[in-house]
């Protein structure tokens, strides 16, 4: 008789390594996909947020003879003068057209607390500590609804914009502000947020994802729009580009 072999059970030391490796590398190549498509998502989100936003300054333009709030004086409601340099009182002032300040925090943005409501209580926006810190997106001083292509607002990650002066929104000296110029390619969108894209309001309405091409041919056309001549400012000048970013330094 031949001896019975035993029963061999289990796994050999290399076929248990084989089994993590092939492990490792599925992760490898999933975990990728599986984070591009959470900020896909996210992105979503934040276009979603900012066509509240939007809408909720055209509520505002509709009973201000189509002026944003930057343009009305703080006696009407709005905060022409140096409070509009500030872009959370900007956001501050359509707080009645939007549901919660939750939604002006980008869900892709992790430098920008998430508050609860807009009181200045220790969780709300307008507490001194959070205000710009609770906020991802800018205004734009120039925007104006009767000039379709000018931007409203969008998220905050720009690079090689220059820091001036904006008079649009106040008497010389005007306030600080950003001038995002004329569609020169040294605009651009950094990985801050959500890498090298961003979302933008438009006046006509449209909330817009752009890559950088797109972006520079969008700031060439508000510029035109904004130096045509169709729109002055209240000092009688024709407006720039300019935009007041929620915070500065980040």
């Amino acid at each position: 008789m031949k001896p019975v072999r035993p029963c061999r059970c289990g796994f050999t030391l290399i076929e248990l390594l084989v089994v993590i490796a092939i492990i490792a590398l599925l992760a490898a190549l999933l975990l990728p996909a599986l984070a591009q498509a959470k900020e896909k998502a996210r992105c979503v989100q934040c276009l979603s947020q900012l066509k509240q936003v939007n809408l909720a300054f055209r509520v505002f333009a509709l009973d201000a003879n189509g002026f944003y709030p930057w343009h009305i004086a703080p006696s009407e409601g709005g905060t022409y003068g140096s409070a509009a340099g500030q872009s959370w009182q900007n956001y501050a002032v359509i707080s009645n057209e939007l549901d919660t300040p939750r939604i002006l925090a980008c869900p892709s943005d992790r430098a920008t607390k998430t508050v609860v409501d807009w009181s200045d209580k220790t969780d709300g926006f307008v507490h001194a500590a959070n205000r710009g810190n609770a906020l991802s997106y800018f205004t734009s001083l120039d925007a104006y609804e009767q000039l379709a292509v000018t931007l409203v607002a969008g998220d905050r990650h720009f690079g090689g914009a220059v820091a001036n002066k904006c008079t649009s929104v106040r008497p010389k000296p005007g306030v600080d502000a950003l001038d995002l110029g004329n569609g020169n390619k040294k605009v651009v969108w950094t990985n801050a947020v959500h890498g090298r894209l961003g979302n933008l309001a438009i006046s006509d309405g449209s909330v817009q994802k752009t890559h950088n091409q797109t972006l520079n041919v969008m700031l060439g056309e508000a510029f035109r729009a904004l130096t045509s001549g169709q729109i002055l400012t209240a000092a009688g000048r024709r407006p720039d580009n300019h935009i007041a970013p929620p915070r500065w330094g980040n």
